[in-house]
């Protein structure tokens, strides 16, 4: 009998968290779902629970520090060992760097950087003792590229990809794989916001970045994938 699996998903009251969670719910994990929106988390755990699957929801502001260091004991009170660690949530404004307050660049960090080195860091003892611990953090194709109008969102993807990479080596000896999954324009609110020039149509749908991740967790063998960029279709292969 398959020992029951946890997997932390922040971020998990969007559009790629959702999914995210659903798939591995349906994978046979137990979720704990993180985020904002309260309703949303609501609807996510039902719907959980109505396919057979076990949800937690942990209503928590990534943007503030303090908040997280108030979500670590209560999800160590619901797990004993945390096989998963997904870091999706993220924030993005587009704006250029010349109008870029302080304020938002700080944000920008807090949500995009710091939250996954808070939580990565803050639930480590969790993941040791897990039987085959993963980290797997959601960047961007601005975790490699500038555009103009996204400064503070690329720095802080820029910096994800960064902390991802230590964290790889750091937590190898500890036998946790740290991944980190890139992808292009996704159809979400967020790309929606940020750039609605674009055709829905042709986005990544949050589905195939769900089954990307899913993808990572099942690989427990001898092979390891680092980062996965993934890109439109329509757009430019290997950019």
């Amino acid at each position: 009998m398959r020992t029951q699996l946890t997997a932390l998903i922040t971020g998990a009251s969007g559009g790629i968290g959702v999914r995210i969670s659903r798939a591995l719910a349906a994978d046979g994990y137990r979720i704990i779902a993180v985020g904002r929106d309260e309703e949303r988390l609501s609807d996510l755990c039902d719907a959980v629970h109505t396919s057979g699957g076990e949800c937690t929801a942990l209503s928590c502001d990534l943007g503030n520090p303090a908040a997280i260091e108030a979500l670590l004991p209560q999800v160590r009170n619901l797990c004993t060992s945390l096989d998963v660690l997904v870091n999706n949530a993220g924030t993005a404004d587009t704006q250029p760097l010349s109008e870029t307050s302080l304020e938002s660049w700080n944000h920008h960090m807090q949500v995009n950087a710091t939250a996954p080195f808070l939580l990565s860091t803050g639930l480590l003892e969790l993941l040791i003792r897990a039987a085959h611990p993963t980290i797997i953090n959601i960047g961007s194709v601005v975790s490699y590229v500038g555009y103009e109008g996204q400064g503070a969102y690329a720095a802080s993807k820029h910096a994800l990809l960064g902390l991802t990479r230590v964290m790889a080596r750091e937590y190898q000896a500890h036998g946790i794989r740290v991944h980190i999954v890139a992808p292009g324009g996704t159809a979400t609110d967020m790309v929606q916001r940020m750039r609605p020039d674009l055709d829905l149509d042709g986005m990544i749908t949050p589905e195939e970045v769900a089954g990307v991740v899913l993808d990572l967790t099942r690989m427990k063998g001898n092979a390891v994938i680092d980062e996965v960029r993934i890109r439109r279709a329509g757009g430019t292969p290997f950019p």
